[in-house]
């Protein structure tokens, strides 16, 4: 009985004297007063009060302290400079948001030698400055978890020195001025490593990839192919206006239907602070063909119309393809569209929030909330190229038979260049994130377009020692419009976009989003063609040489329009 009370008297001392676990773990308060040195980038920040703050971040934009001194120090000529800010912690300051106070010390002796700008001391002087000290280690620093928190490779602890060591005030020399790189990879990061952008982006290049679904504005053409009932007249077949005519094709848009394409964006930083960068793109909407067929022996009318414009007349009519006992044709006729832009630009951070940043840097992933702003100037160019091509073959049925191969020819290259300038606003949630960008290019379109017609004469048809001539044009291109024509008009273009995406790893995203483009001036092959023909200029087989007479119609017409392409896109983002 005498042992275990014995037992229990020891146990309870034991408990007495020892601390409890809780105790124990928990870390010890920092000494606010002693100095500090801290390292990092001195920027400005405004806080949620609307007041502006002097703030030391990491090279991941992460903050470390903010600052508090009074006017008297240079800390506006310092701003995005590394530093080594001297102070004391702020008492009443929490511990997770430490307040450093900058301190203003009089010069009681020389200063450390790796605070001497060794860059301004030459010759033997140099090797009377005293040797570097070494930074503690994390491992070593007896400072609190909260104030020395970790940071990435690299960056030091706050270097903690009494003010016997210190000779300068609290803003001392820059890493960058010390004499050699491994003088500085003492104090801080060597200038080339240290990479702090006014949001933090930690990549140093980006790649995207969009799969898009874009409408484009159609391609508008005329009525190139119609049709009657049968029994109707010969002067009224296929006349636009007479009873019964029917459009087989022409008279609408082309192209007004969704298609797909592909889009590319590559860009990086130039310099270790990734203020400035370079980013080039390119979008290409898939070619577009239209084509149409039709064929008659002759049961079923076929015809092209067009405006007969005589002297002082203006009537409808129409060249047969096809007629009941007169003509068999055939007569195909092929659309086509191209569309494509590209442009390289300049980038500069204009505006941001010190807190869009990502925690760690790319290695480590996850990025907090923030905006950023950046203005993009640079070149942009806009390809849009058309074409209709329509031929036909026709036999006469009654004699003497006659075969006739004809084509008229219509194209449109349209290439736009210009000056482009632009902004891109950026936001960053946790895994969310959303952009938005608008550009404006102000330039000239520089349009080349050909016209071009020929008629086949073959007597007899399908004779391989048959009699051919050669004619110049068909129906409606003539000799009066048959050529090459290069025009230049001012133009501007704007182009937008909007795009969500999500991060799936600390470099890849998957985004979707809304974008789209206008340029104000490009010529369509509608905008060539005239329809109005003077019937005298129409090749006449039995008479080669005749000279037309009356109004040299169809003309070269430049009738410029408006072009706009928008539509969704799925894609990645990729970071490096």
């Amino acid at each position: 009985m005498q042992r275990h009370l014995i037992l229990c008297l020891l146990m309870r001392l034991l408990a007495a004297s020892s601390p409890s676990a809780p105790a124990a773990d928990r870390p010890a308060e920092p000494d606010r007063g002693v100095l500090r040195v801290a390292f990092g980038v001195l920027q400005k920040h405004r806080t949620g009060a609307g007041d502006d703050q002097y703030v030391l971040v990491d090279k991941d934009g992460q903050i470390r302290y903010s600052i508090d001194a009074d006017e008297s120090l240079p800390l506006a000529a310092n701003v995005g400079k590394p530093v080594q800010v001297v102070g004391k912690l702020d008492a009443q300051a929490s511990s997770d948001k430490p307040l450093l106070v900058a301190q203003q010390i009089e010069r009681k002796a020389a200063p450390p030698a790796q605070f001497v700008d060794r860059a301004s001391v030459a010759g033997e002087d140099a090797q009377s400055l005293p040797p570097l000290k070494p930074i503690p280690s994390p491992s070593t620093s007896s400072s609190s978890p909260a104030l020395n928190a970790p940071l990435t490779s690299g960056n030091p602890e706050p270097l903690i020195l009494s003010e016997e060591d210190l000779g300068e005030g609290p803003l001392l020399t820059t890493p960058g001025l010390l004499e050699s790189p491994e003088d500085t990879q003492q104090i801080a990061p060597q200038t080339d490593s240290w990479h702090v952008a006014p949001c933090g982006p930690p990549e140093w290049l980006w790649g995207q990839v969009n799969v898009l679904a874009w409408w484009t504005k159609g391609m508008p053409l005329p009525a190139l192919v119609t049709t009657s009932p049968a029994g109707t007249p010969q002067a009224q077949a296929g006349v636009i206006g007479a009873e019964g005519t029917e459009v087989l094709f022409g008279d609408e848009d082309l192209f007004a239907d969704a298609r797909l394409g592909g889009q590319f964006r590559l860009g990086g930083w130039l310099g270790p602070r990734r203020w400035v960068g370079v980013d080039f793109d390119y979008l290409g909407l898939e070619d577009e063909r239209a084509g149409f067929l039709a064929a008659s022996v002759g049961d079923r009318i076929l015809a092209r119309p067009f405006f007969n414009v005589g002297t002082n007349t203006l009537t409808s009519d129409s060249a047969l393809v096809a007629y009941p006992n007169l003509l068999a044709g055939t007569i195909y006729i092929e659309a086509d569209s191209q569309f494509q832009t590209a442009g390289a630009h300049l980038i500069a951070n204009v505006l941001c929030n010190i807190g869009a940043r990502c925690n760690g840097g790319a290695e480590a992933g996850g990025c907090s909330k923030g905006w950023r702003v950046d203005l993009l100037g640079g070149y942009r160019y806009l390809g849009l190229d058309e074409g209709v091509l329509v031929r036909e073959t026709l036999v006469t049925t009654v004699t003497p038979r006659t075969g006739f191969q004809a084509f008229d020819q219509f194209t449109t290259n349209n290439d736009f260049h210009g000056g482009e300038l632009g902004l891109s606003a950026k936001y960053r949630g946790q895994r969310w994130w959303a952009e938005g960008l608008l550009e404006v290019a102000l330039g000239r379109t520089k349009t080349k377009t050909l016209i071009d017609g020929q008629t086949l004469l073959i007597v007899p048809p399908g004779a391989e020692d048959g009699q051919a001539t050669v004619m110049t044009g068909d129906l409606l291109a003539l000799t009066t419009n048959i050529g090459q024509y290069s025009t230049k008009s001012f133009a501007w273009s704007p182009q937008v976009a909007v795009t969500l995406g999500y991060q799936l790893s600390p470099q890849l995203s998957v985004k979707a989003g809304y974008s789209g483009v206008f340029l104000s001036r490009v010529l369509r092959p509608a905008g060539v063609i005239d329809t109005g023909v003077n019937e005298m200029n129409i090749p006449d087989p039995t008479d080669p040489e005749l000279v037309p007479t009356g109004p040299r119609r169809p003309a070269a017409t430049f009738d410029e329009t408006t072009f706009w392409a928008h539509g969704f896109n799925l894609g990645l983002d990729y970071r490096w």
